[in-house]
């Protein structure tokens, strides 16, 4: 990770392991926080679990905790078609250091944040083909705005989207929003 310089392009590691603590520093907690502290550049962190025994807490940690993803691979896959398919995706990213908030001119400032329990909480890359899925609970239904706001090509920009919060449902088509007109659920998705 000290390799890394600073630059407007993400940068990757692609980690190839069973994630299998073996050498040197074996508590995962440790290991996990190193490498964190260690990654000052942002630089996404890709593993790739291989093998049937993998450890895949450790991986999936550290994937979250640096900008990343965890992909796995069986022993008798070709790693080949999975490494192609990850470079293919990582060569065309659409928008960089996203991030979603949401916006309701219903509620005053003294009232809190519209939403809240909102995954995935920190910023995210968006590739080309991709589909990010966000989940989080709102306080209350109503015309409201999607920001979206991001770098593409280095460059700060951001995007404003309405939507509409469901705040009962009164069809089974939205079966799955609460009906105590206190928290609703919303599952809004984005293709790039």
């Amino acid at each position: 990770l000290n390799m890394f310089e600073t630059t407007d392009q993400p940068n990757f590691v692609v980690f190839l392991t069973d994630g299998q603590p073996t050498a040197g520093e074996t508590n995962e907690s440790k290991i996990g926080s190193r490498i964190h502290e260690a990654n000052n550049q942002r630089v996404r962190l890709i593993s790739f679990g291989v093998g049937y025994d993998v450890n895949s807490r450790l991986l999936d940690r550290l994937s979250r905790e640096n900008f990343g993803q965890t992909e796995y691979v069986r022993l008798n896959d070709d790693i080949e078609t999975h490494i192609s398919r990850l470079y293919r995706k990582i060569s065309t990213p659409i928008m960089t250091d996203v991030l979603i908030s949401f916006e309701m001119d219903a509620l005053d400032n003294g009232q809190g944040q519209v939403t809240n329990r909102l995954y995935p909480q920190q910023t995210f890359d968006l590739f080309q083909g991709e589909q990010l899925v966000i989940s989080g609970r709102y306080r209350q239904g109503g015309a409201a705005r999607v920001v979206i706001t991001g770098k593409l090509g280095g460059h700060e920009h951001r995007f404003d989207f309405p939507a509409t919060l469901v705040g009962k449902s009164e069809d089974e088509s939205l079966a799955f929003v609460e009906n105590s007109g206190q928290y609703g659920v919303f599952l809004p998705s984005l293709t790039s």
